[in-house]
């Protein structure tokens, strides 16, 4: 799920409905630009208690985000996951432009395979 950081808490909102209705599981919120770069993330509790004109780029939180690269493989994910204790994490692209997530269910999936073709 992500939300523009110029979007106001009341659009984030009506967008974040629209896109979970797509998704199982929302853990994150991922911020990006007009550019649809990766700049940040944001907490749901902090969304949730915002008020609605208050703009995402004075919410989210701006450092220490962990993502992987398209060209990552599957080992080198699962590695960054495991080390930072995360249930999801986002993927970008070169530009580091947001392309999707990979979650520690897709993790999972891809050993129970590695497992049953050995």
């Amino acid at each position: 799920i992500q939300a523009k950081m110029s979007w106001p808490v009341n659009r984030c909102l009506v967008e974040l409905r629209r896109q979970a209705e797509n998704v199982e599981n929302v853990y994150t919120i991922y911020v990006v630009d007009d550019q649809n770069r990766l700049v940040g993330l944001l907490s749901l509790k902090r969304l949730l208690f915002a008020d609605i004109k208050t703009h995402i780029s004075d919410l989210y939180q701006k450092k220490n985000i962990i993502s992987v690269k398209t060209s990552d493989s599957s080992e080198e994910v699962a590695k960054i996951m495991d080390k930072y204790d995360l249930v999801s994490i986002p993927v970008v692209d070169l530009q580091n432009k947001l392309v999707g997530r990979i979650t520690f269910d897709d993790i999972v999936d891809i050993i129970k395979e590695a497992l049953q073709i050995h």
